[in-house]
């Protein structure tokens, strides 16, 4: 089923994105409004496929396929995308991400057969102007975990006059209207034809680099600082033998957005450290 026209719909109001928006695809409805192109038809976009045969646990899915080449009338294997614009999930994965502090995008991919398969990369869309992530090279097929973030790694984007990549700084401005997100993969040849590839387990995350805890003492008890943000959940733990095992929780978890001051426990010794855990939240 066709789902609209790739380059040319009109940009509507930004929808209230979510940070920790998450999905499984365990919904069919919702998952095939996600869609799919393939890069020998650029025109049209198409609905995803969901759960592929085989599968034990729901995703979204297409195939490369062979289409011909405009340039020589050749058969060739393109690239496809599989993403999100503002039609999927309700809006959930698009909108103004530096408003909502969104940072990080983690999903899991699948390549049925990595003999055929070169590369895959995650991008979006803003404004007019796509966004490519650093390239992803997986070592085995099947299943596998790719994350990457707007503040740490490298982003790119392509200009067409000088037909090259040029490295880009995420700017609020470039972050604060994302029209499309998704993963584009890359075939190695025509042996590619009928394989499957697809997306599970998509999110959009805070920053994910854990605080920076320090120790305050001046005339009082000592201090446990660090500075939160939004999005996530903090654990302060201390351990007095630095053996993997030994550590235990000070407070139960606990979210904070800013400043947090936490005095040690009175005559602890020993090492402290904060463990962050995101929030998700389930988009059907």
């Amino acid at each position: 089923m066709k789902k609209f026209l790739f380059f040319f719909f009109l940009v509507l109001p930004s929808p209230g994105q979510i940070l920790g928006a998450f999905t499984s695809f365990s919904n069919e409805e919702t998952a095939t409004t996600w869609g799919f192109v393939d890069f020998g038809d650029l025109e049209s976009a198409y609905s995803v496929f969901w759960t592929f045969p085989g599968s034990e646990d729901a995703e979204i899915y297409t195939t490369f396929e062979t289409s011909l080449n405009p340039a020589n009338g050749q058969p060739e294997v393109f690239e496809v995308s599989l993403f999100a614009d503002q039609l999927s999930s309700d809006a959930a994965f698009v909108g103004d991400y530096d408003a909502a502090g969104i940072d990080t995008v983690r999903c899991d991919v699948y390549v049925e057969d990595l003999d055929s398969f070169d590369e895959l990369e995650v991008y979006f869309l803003s404004g007019n102007t796509f966004y490519y992530s650093e390239i992803f090279e997986l070592d085995r097929s099947g299943w596998a975990q790719i994350e990457t973030n707007f503040s740490r790694d490298g982003w790119y984007f392509y200009d067409n006059e000088e037909a090259t990549f040029f490295p880009v700084e995420m700017t609020p401005a470039i972050l604060g209207n994302v029209r499309e997100i998704g993963v584009n993969f890359y075939p190695s040849g025509p042996e590619a034809a009928g394989k499957i590839v697809a997306l599970d387990n998509f999110s959009l995350l805070p920053n994910l680099t854990p605080p920076t805890l320090t120790i305050e003492i001046d005339t009082g008890p000592p201090t446990l600082e660090f500075t939160g943000i939004t999005g996530m959940q903090y654990t302060l733990e201390s351990n007095d033998s630095l053996r993997p095992n030994d550590w235990f929780k000070l407070a139960e978890p606990f979210e904070v957005t800013g400043l947090s001051q936490t005095p040690a426990p009175a005559g602890q010794r020993g090492f402290f450290r904060i463990s962050a855990q995101p929030f998700f939240v389930e988009i059907p």
